[in-house]
């Protein structure tokens, strides 16, 4: 009876000693794995005083709706290629990050690994599918998305892999407000269009300096129309239009404002020092009363678009 309890005891010290083996051998994985963990680049924030929809408000990105930025990554270093010109590397082009509706935190469809070396972290909003290149095309619209490029990230590695992204403003805002009396409560302004020879027909922005090269700025005046379902409320109706700068301009531009309410056609004209100022990161500020059949500029701002404050010029 005592000899199956003697084995038991001669068999102890072996299942010990295996025991010792295998917990000395997960520790040195548990090494290995911790040494060769990869670091991804990570987004800890995006901001801006004003930012997306051309109906801008907040210090950041809206919540309550999904948005998408497109990030590209370039290594420092550039290298000599076979034509003898100065070429870099772009490990990571055009890589979709979302942040969802009610989130806080940034996805991308990629993970983005980074080593030691050093990179610069480009990136523009909203995301475009097919984007290869640094230059995306860019035009005006009517409370469409507002096109944004940013600041670039440099020294980005595995050291330092959290970055936060300061976005810029890259179209020109026109704010209008019409101040509208005599007619009815939820009266519908059905059409709009702005003209001036100060704005491009569209732009192929270079996200990474922010500059654009833009197209049809000296073709005579350039023209954004659009069909909208605009109702009166409270006596006001307000629209946002994103120009593309046909250049740098800071002077003063002329502009045709044209709209159509409950089915008549209205037309007010802004030139000389009433004009607006058409240039990346502007906000021109004008208010127009509608009376009747008729249609006049009362006044017009002009601010940065990030300041929040607009110095408005009466006009007689």
């Amino acid at each position: 009876m005592r000899q199956p309890f003697r084995t038991l005891l001669l068999a102890l010290p072996v299942v010990l000693a295996a025991a010792v083996s295998c917990t000395e051998s997960l520790s040195e994985d548990i090494t290995r794995t911790t040494e060769d963990s990869t670091v991804c680049l990570k987004i800890s924030d995006v901001a801006t005083a004003e930012l997306t929809k051309s109906a801008v408000k907040g210090t950041s990105f809206p919540t309550d709706e999904d948005v998408s930025i497109g990030i590209f990554v370039r290594e420092t270093e550039g290298f000599i290629g076979s034509t003898g010109g100065r070429e870099y590397n772009w490990p990571y082009c055009n890589i979709k990050c979302t942040r969802a509706a009610g989130q806080t935190e940034w996805v991308m469809s990629e993970d983005i690994e980074l080593d030691e070396t050093s990179v610069i972290v480009y990136a523009y909003y909203p995301w475009k599918d097919g984007t290869g290149s640094d230059h995306i095309d860019v035009y005006p619209s009517v409370d469409g998305d507002d096109w944004m490029w940013a600041t670039p990230v440099e020294n980005v590695s595995s050291a330092n892999p959290d970055i936060k992204l300061t976005m810029n403003h890259a179209l020109a805002l026109v704010e209008l407000t019409f101040n509208v009396t005599n007619y009815s409560e939820g009266a519908k302004m059905t059409h709009l269009s702005v003209s001036s020879p100060g704005a491009a027909r569209y732009s192929s922005l270079n996200f990474k300096t922010g500059g654009h090269f833009p197209y049809g700025q000296m073709t005579g005046t350039n023209t954004l129309s659009a069909d909208i379902d605009y109702a009166l409320k409270d006596g006001v109706i307000k629209a946002y239009c994103l120009l593309v700068p046909g250049g740098t301009s800071s002077s003063r531009q002329d502009m045709t404002i044209s709209c159509t309410l409950a089915g008549k056609n209205f037309t007010a004209n802004l030139s000389g020092t009433n004009g607006v100022i058409i240039k990346q990161g502007i906000k021109s500020t004008v208010s127009l009363n509608i009376k009747g059949s008729t249609m006049e500029v009362a006044s017009v701002g002009i601010s940065e678009w990030n300041s929040g404050e607009t110095i408005s010029e009466i006009l007689e």
